[in-house]
């Protein structure tokens, strides 16, 4: 069974990991968490031990089942001081030579890195090489494209790396066809499409109506963001019998959203205002520089929607994978542009508690597809494909034949028409085409079109 000694084991590389409270860290506990015991061992940084904000629950056993290896000095990720860079290159290399070690023991067939962070990539890509292991790099988001850097130097050293890892890697595992496509642009075609996953799957309902309607944004801001929050803010400023909460980065958008509330949670208050919440907010503004990353880039703040069958509010680029999967699911409203008048028609829209009814069933069926028990057998069917077994022997040298992986296609262009959440003139396996194209598995079947709901300028 999947699991046991005789069967080929992972090594994950991750700066980022459960139960440190972060957006990667996040996804990978959603997915590893329908690991079976034996199949991964992950070495990461070491943590900094608090409590409340900085952490989230994960089962008992998750621990016991992918065992961690705690490598350099644990300190706030990104804080600032003179001594973050060097601290994080120090933590890197330690986790080369610590991984050496494992290695005696364990006898990996596989280096999984996990990008972000750009860090634990190196180290990854390092290590494989080390071991002569096949890389499987896991690009949550892009780095040569869309991580800030400092100065010149800098972006050149990075995107060397980004460049490097991703020509030796065996596989790349993406969570969207966009970034798929993006890849294949970039002569890169050995991608597979693993999305996100969710852990749970709840019920939700509008219930009677009631006056007021409670939207909720979830998650941090930084420049792909601003560009959609500020019009956002604007547009709903003095709207009658309205309700945002914002659990967010104070600091963010220049400091505006300590202006309006915002403030971080801890997760379990997190997850509770979600509860309480009538509309879940994706906002995503095309600002010119990172647009390959928000054309393609899959929040993990949508799973923690569509987990409880919280219909979406999506403020979005036109044809952007968010546009996509919300349009073609039904669970939810997308506003392709971010004047006031298509923001607060949308927000009208969503005060109809039998159409909020409509949308969250069409969340939780879109969740019932994503749940992990369904897709960690996919991605260790693919992670054991030619995989050796573990020996006493020489380490492995040459990698296996790459896998046969999705094919890419052009993202979908959904009609700029301001605001929609209709479905019936899209194809509504659209957003699964790439997906089910990796794993052999069948076509999902079709949703039932929704009423046309288009808007007009």
């Amino acid at each position: 069974m999947p699991g046991r000694d005789d069967h080929p084991r992972t090594l994950i590389v991750s700066w980022h990991w459960p139960p440190a409270n972060k957006a990667s860290a996040g996804v990978l506990g959603a997915l590893f968490e329908a690991a079976p015991p034996g199949a991964f061992h992950v070495i990461t940084r070491k943590p900094v031990h608090v409590a409340g904000a900085d952490c989230r629950p994960m089962p008992g056993d998750f621990t016991a089942r992918i065992p961690p290896t705690y490598v350099g000095i644990a300190d706030a990720d990104g804080a600032p001081g003179p001594f973050a860079a060097v601290n994080a290159a120090w933590t890197a290399r330690g986790m080369v030579s610590r991984a050496v070690a494992l290695h005696r023991q364990w006898r990996f067939s596989r280096v999984l890195a996990v990008y972000p962070h750009r860090w634990s990539l190196w180290a990854g890509s390092r290590i494989a090489r080390h071991l002569q292991l096949p890389l499987v790099a896991y690009m949550h988001d892009l780095l040569a494209e869309g991580a800030p850097f400092r100065g010149a130097m800098q972006r050149a050293f990075w995107r060397r790396v980004d460049r490097q890892s991703l020509k030796r890697a065996w596989m790349i595992l993406v969570p969207t066809d966009e970034f798929a496509a993006h890849y294949g642009r970039r002569g890169i075609e050995r991608c597979w499409v693993l999305p996100h996953c969710t852990t749970r799957v709840d019920s939700y309902s509008a219930g009677l109506p009631r006056g007021e309607l409670h939207l909720i944004y979830s998650g941090l801001i930084y420049e792909v963001h601003a560009a959609a929050m500020r019009p956002f803010i604007e547009a709903t400023r003095g709207l009658p019998d309205l309700r945002i909460t914002f659990n967010c980065n104070p600091d963010g958008c220049d400091g505006l959203m300590r202006q309006v509330g915002g403030r971080w949670r801890a997760h379990g208050d997190a997850m509770r205002e979600l509860n309480s919440a009538d509309v879940g907010v994706v906002l995503l503004g095309d600002d010119g520089r990172h647009r390959d990353e928000i054309m393609g880039c899959f929040p993990s703040k949508l799973i923690d929607y569509v987990s409880i069958g919280l219909p979406v509010l999506a403020i979005v680029p036109a044809g952007s994978f968010v546009d996509r999967l919300v349009t073609n699911s039904g669970c939810g409203v997308v506003v392709r542009r971010t004047d006031a008048a298509s923001i607060r028609s949308a927000i009208a829209r969503m005060r109809d508690a039998g159409r909020r009814n409509r949308m969250a069933r069409a969340a939780t069926d879109l969740a019932r597809r994503l749940r992990n028990a369904s897709w960690m057998p996919k991605l260790l069917e693919r992670l054991w494909a030619g995989a050796p077994l573990p020996t006493t022997g020489p380490t492995p040298g040459a990698a296996p034949d790459a896998p046969e992986c999705a094919t890419a296609h052009d993202p979908l262009r959904v009609a700029d028409d301001g605001c929609s959440d209709r479905v019936g003139e899209i194809d509504a396996n659209e957003p699964f085409a790439a997906i089910d194209a990796a794993t052999g598995r069948d076509t999902i079947t079709a949703l039932e079109p929704r009423e046309s709901l288009a808007m007009t300028g």
